[in-house]
């Protein structure tokens, strides 16, 4: 990861949202022929928490929160707000500038809350889209969205400025805790949900 900068690999990141949200813009337009008030919009402020809370996970593995993780998760999804959830559930104000300023303790407990209240929109949105992936058979669209953000998860994890020169440097360890549980996180919420839905309805 030594070869690029973090605006480098926030630029990669925003080109892979991108991608996600034309895929779940094409999802959206076959869903919306089907149901007329299925909402785009809706679909990707789920799909916004679902990222951000993977991200924030892995953000406080390590017990830090550096400025250039905060704007990442902060500025990468530009229909929800994961920490609207948190305030809804526990009645705490929180911005993303404050989470720094947290101590660990509080960051786990903020991680779990995060992840309990993404689950609903999570279910929510895989309802709709994992149905439609069964019935569209010439795409696959959950894995298609998993490359997407399986390249934003790895992209995020450069942004802090660790540099890597191979896979025994002290960094690399810390750089695949951070990937593995964010891609937890993930799997939780979307492709597992995603495989239950498929399996209990196929």
């Amino acid at each position: 990861m030594a070869k690029y900068t973090p605006q480098q690999f926030y630029n990669f990141a925003c080109n892979e949202y991108r991608r996600a949200e034309a895929i779940i813009q094409e999802m959206s337009a076959l869903c919306k022929s089907a149901i007329a008030t299925f909402s785009f919009e809706v679909a990707m402020r789920e799909f916004d928490y679902i990222l951000q809370t993977a991200l924030f996970h892995a953000a406080v593995v390590d017990n830090q929160f550096v400025p250039n993780e905060r704007v990442f998760i902060k500025e990468i999804t530009r229909y929800g707000d994961v920490l609207l959830l948190l305030e809804k559930k526990t009645g705490t104000k929180i911005s993303w500038d404050d989470i720094a300023l947290l101590d660990a303790e509080y960051k786990v407990k903020m991680a779990k809350i995060l992840l309990n209240s993404a689950k609903e929109f999570a279910d929510d949105f895989v309802g709709f889209f994992a149905a439609l992936d069964a019935v569209v058979t010439e795409r696959d669209f959950l894995q298609e969205l998993d490359e997407c953000v399986n390249k934003i998860i790895v992209a995020f994890t450069g942004v802090d400025g660790e540099v890597i020169e191979n896979e025994s440097d002290p960094c690399a360890e810390n750089v695949m805790n951070e990937i593995n549980i964010a891609k937890q996180v993930y799997k939780c919420l979307l492709k597992d949900a995603w495989a239950d839905f498929v399996k209990n309805n196929g």
